[in-house]
């Protein structure tokens, strides 16, 4: 039988304008940035899991919190064994460091495949939480965000990674 979850949702605002967090009753399903919520296919709830979230997502925009500890919902993203390689790997990386798309490659046993890899990262159903954002390109250069560049360039520098 196949998994069909309840799934709620919430929008706070941030910097970088609404912020659409959706869970089930097992973890976060989405966390998007910048987009009107869906029409009422979602239920607008309080959650344990929906109250986290936001005061995570909150202290990690007022520069309290570097590390996110909530539950993720795999099995409600749907994702290739691949896709779920590269976003377990880049959840690792640390506050204020970036790593580049071939080294992913290589760190997650695909050696040459920097262009896969990128495309799982626009396939990121978890912005911030799944910092993709920390991930650039063969010479430090920004490419792509689900976001925007602009969401890209603010949160690479709200973490010094970047300088304005």
């Amino acid at each position: 039988m196949h998994y069909q979850p309840t799934i709620a949702q919430r929008v706070i605002n941030s910097p970088l304008g609404p912020i659409v967090i959706r869970a089930t009753p097992r973890g976060l399903a989405a966390v998007r940035i910048g987009q009107t919520p869906p029409p009422t296919s979602y239920t607008p709830a309080t959650t344990a899991i929906l109250d986290e979230a936001a005061t995570q997502l909150r202290a990690y925009f007022a520069g309290q919190c570097r590390t996110f500890d909530l539950p993720i919902d795999w099995e409600t993203l749907n994702l290739s064994p691949f896709q779920h390689r590269v976003l377990e790997a880049v959840q690792r990386l640390p506050w204020g460091t970036t790593t580049h798309y071939a080294t992913l490659a290589k760190a997650i046993g695909r050696p040459g495949g920097a262009q896969a890899v990128g495309q799982a990262l626009a396939r990121n159903p978890l912005l911030i939480l799944i910092p993709c954002h920390r991930v650039v390109g063969p010479r430090n250069e920004l490419r792509g965000y689900a976001a925007g560049i602009d969401a890209k360039i603010w949160l690479l520098q709200h973490e010094g990674i970047l300088f304005g």
